[in-house]
C-alpha cells in the first residue's frame, strides 16, 4: 500500500481555483444553451431593455420580418445589445452628428420625414425609454444608408425591364464599424455615389428649389413687363438651361431676349423673345417639374456601382447616344437608334463577350409573330425574299411556303425565324454579342438614312450603331482603327465568325432623362418610355402609417411606453 500523499497548500488553492473557473464556465453555457438566467454578467437598464425589445418573435410579428427588422436586430446582437447613441457624452454627440445629416436627406431628393427623429418630450433617462430611441435613431440611421446607398425604390418595383447588380452592402456591420471608431458622420458622408454627375445634379436640385421656393419664383409677375429684380429672376430661371446666357455676367438685353426665343422653342411657345404671361407659366411650371426629374435621376444614380470599371460602354436610351469610357472619360461616341415606345430598350448591364462578324439574326418570336406572320400570310415567298428560313424545318421547307400560314395564330407562333448573314440583315455586318435575357444587343444597320432623323427610337429594342467599327475595335484591341482589319478579314470571308474579346467588356443600359454635360450644364432629353412618372410617384410615396418619423413618448407622458409601440416605429417595407 502505498502512503496517500498530501498536496502542499499552494496546490490545493490552485485546484480549488481551477474548479471554481470550471464552474464558472459551465454557468455560462447552462445559461447559454437553457435561455435561463442561471448566471448573468451585470448589464445597463438600456442594454438589457434592448434585449427585451429586440426578442426575434416579438420583431418578426411587430415588423413582418421586414428586411429593416433583421438589419436593427443584427446591428444590437453584433454589439450585445449595448446602446449606441444613449449613455455618454460621446453617444449622444455622435446621435446629434447623424441627426443632423439625415436632416439634409432633402438635398439627395429624398423625403426628410423618412428619417426624422422626434425628441420632444422624451426623457433618454437609462431604460425602456432609451431603449426606444436607440431603435428609433438605429432605425433612421439603417433606413438612410440602405436609402441613400442602394436607392429607396427597388428597380424592379417600378420596371419590369431591368437588370441590374444589386449592390453587396451590409448596412449593419459596417454601422456598428462606425459607432465603434466614432466615425459615424463620415460613414453617413461617404454613402451617396461618388460619381461627379451625382455630385452636379445634387448641386441643380439646390439650384432649382431656390428658384421655387415658394417665394423667389412667385416674384415673378405673370403680366405686363417686370421690374429689375424681376427680370434678374428671369434670367437667373433661363441661365439653368441655357449655357449661353448662363456664361454672360451681365447679359444684355439682346441676349436675354435670344434666350428667351430659345426657351420659347424648346418649349412649343411663340417665339417673340418677349417674356410674356405664358412664357413666364412654362417657367414656373418648368422649374417645378425639373426638381422632380433631378430627383428621379439621382434615384437611378443610387442603383449603379460606386465606381465603374476602367473601360465599359455605357448607352444613354432618352438622348440615343453612347459613349466609350476609358480611365473615367469618354473617348469615343456614337449615334444610336433605339427601341420604340411598344419594345422599348431595356435598363441593363451586361458584358460584352465577342465581335460577332456577319451575324445571322434569329428573331425573337414575340416580333416574328407581330411583325413577320402577317407578310406571310399574304405572301408565300416572304420568307425567301428577305433570306430568312424556318430552322424548324430547315431541310424540307426552309422558307416555310407549304405551311398555310392564316391557319397559326399569333398566340401559336411556335417557328423559329433566322435571317442569313447578307447585306441586308436587319444586324448588318457586325455585332456585339452580350449575352442577356432580353436579347438586345449592339449591332450594324443596312438602314443607315434613320440615323440622321431626330427622333431614332424605331427598333425593336436593340442598340443599333452609326459608327459600330471603331466601337468594335474599341472593344477589340482598346483603339477605334487597330482592330479594324482584322474585323474587315473576317467579314470578307462570309461566314459568321467570333472574335472574342481578351477581357469581357461592361455595357450599361440606362436612361438618364437628366443629362450633365463634362462642363456641368444640365440637358433634358425626352422621357421616352414614360419611365420618369412612376419612379417620381415612388419616391414621393408615404412609406406607410407604421413609419417614421418616429415619435417617442416618455412612460411619464399621456401614453404609456410598451414593447410593441417601440416596434412600431419600425417600417415594415423592405428595404432595396
Amino acid at each position: 500500500m502505498f502512503a496517500r500523499r498530501r498536496a502542499p497548500p499552494g496546490m490545493l488553492n490552485h485546484v480549488r481555483i481551477g474548479v471554481r473557473r470550471r464552474a464558472f464556465v459551465l454557468a455560462i453555457i447552462a445559461s447559454a444553451v437553457t435561455g435561463c438566467a442561471t448566471f448573468a454578467i451585470s448589464e445597463g437598464p438600456t442594454q438589457s431593455a434592448l434585449r427585451n425589445l429586440l426578442q426575434p418573435q416579438a420583431l418578426a410579428i411587430a415588423v413582418n420580418g421586414s428586411g429593416e427588422s433583421d438589419q436593427v436586430l443584427s446591428f444590437y446582437r453584433a454589439r450585445d445589445f449595448l446602446p449606441a447613441w444613449t449613455g455618454g457624452t460621446e453617444n449622444e454627440a455622435m446621435a446629434a452628428e447623424a441627426r443632423s445629416i439625415l436632416g439634409r436627406a432633402a438635398d439627395h431628393g429624398l423625403l426628410r420625414e423618412d428619417y426624422s427623429v422626434e425628441l420632444a418630450g422624451v426623457s433618454l433617462d437609462p431604460g425602456t425609454d432609451a431603449a426606444q430611441y436607440e431603435i428609433a435613431m438605429t432605425t433612421a440611421v439603417l433606413r438612410y444608408a440602405s436609402d441613400v446607398g442602394r436607392g429607396r425604390v427597388r428597380p424592379s418595383d417600378v420596371y419590369r425591364d431591368v437588370e441590374l447588380p444589386v449592390p453587396d452592402f451590409d448596412a449593419a456591420a459596417a454601422l456598428n464599424q462606425a459607432v465603434n471608431n466614432r466615425s459615424v458622420g463620415g460613414f453617413l458622408a461617404a454613402l451617396p455615389p461618388n460619381h461627379p454627375e451625382y455630385h452636379r445634379l445634387v448641386e441643380a436640385l439646390a439650384e432649382y428649389r431656390a428658384l421655387d421656393d415658394g417665394t423667389a419664383i412667385a416674384r415673378i409677375r405673370i403680366g405686363d413687363g417686370q421690374s429689375t429684380s424681376q427680370r434678374r429672376l428671369v434670367v437667373a430661371q433661363l441661365s439653368l438651361d441655357d449655357p449661353d446666357l448662363a456664361a454672360q455676367t451681365n447679359p444684355t438685353a439682346r441676349e436675354v431676349r435670344d434666350a428667351v426665343q430659345r426657351f420659347q422653342a424648346r418649349n412649343g411657345l411663340a417665339v417673340d423673345g418677349i417674356a410674356g404671361p405664358k412664357t413666364l407659366a412654362a417657367l414656373v411650371t418648368q422649374s417645378t417639374a425639373r426638381i422632380e426629374l433631378i430627383k428621379a435621376n439621382l434615384e437611378r444614380w443610387r442603383w449603379l456601382p460606386r465606381r465603374f470599371e476602367d473601360r465599359y460602354v455605357s448607352v444613354n436610351v432618352p438622348d440615343q447616344s453612347l459613349a466609350f469610357n476609358r480611365e473615367g472619360g469618354q473617348v469615343f461616341t456614337s449615334r444610336v437608334i433605339v427601341g420604340h415606345k411598344s419594345s422599348p430598350t431595356p435598363i441593363l448591364r451586361t458584358n460584352i463577350a465577342s465581335v460577332k462578324a456577319n451575324p445571322p439574326w434569329n428573331v425573337p418570336g414575340d416580333i416574328a409573330a407581330r411583325d413577320l406572320l402577317p407578310y406571310m400570310r399574304r405572301n408565300p415567298n416572304y420568307l425567301a425574299e428577305r433570306n430568312m428560313v424556318l430552322l424548324d424545318t430547315l431541310d424540307t421547307d426552309p422558307h416555310g411556303r407549304l405551311i398555310n400560314w392564316n391557319e397559326v395564330k399569333p398566340s401559336q407562333f411556335y417557328y423559329h425565324v433566322r435571317q442569313l448573314p447578307g447585306l441586308d440583315t436587319a444586324l448588318g455586318e457586325l455585332m456585339l454579342d452580350m449575352p442577356n435575357d432580353f436579347d438586345v444587343y449592339l449591332h450594324d444597320t443596312p438602314t443607315r438614312h434613320l440615323f440622321a432623323q431626330e427622333d431614332r427610337a424605331v427598333s425593336n429594342g436593340c442598340i443599333r450603331v452609326e459608327d459600330i467599327f471603331p466601337l468594335a475595335s474599341l472593344a477589340l484591341a482598346n483603339d477605334p482603327m487597330a482592330g479594324v482589319e482584322r474585323i474587315r478579314r473576317a467579314i470578307a470571308t462570309g461566314e459568321t465568325q467570333f472574335l472574342d474579346l481578351d477581357d469581357p467588356l461592361p455595357v450599361y443600359l440606362l436612361y438618364w432623362t437628366v443629362v450633365v454635360s463634362p462642363d456641368g450644364n444640365l440637358s433634358f432629353p425626352p422621357d421616352r418610355y414614360d419611365r420618369d412618372q412612376v419612379l417620381i410617384e415612388a419616391l414621393n410615396a408615404p412609406r406607410g402609417a407604421s413609419s417614421l418619423p418616429i415619435s417617442l413618448v416618455s412612460e411619464h407622458g399621456s401614453e404609456p411606453t410598451t414593447r410593441s409601440r417601440a416596434l412600431a416605429q419600425i417600417n415594415p417595407g423592405d428595404a432595396y
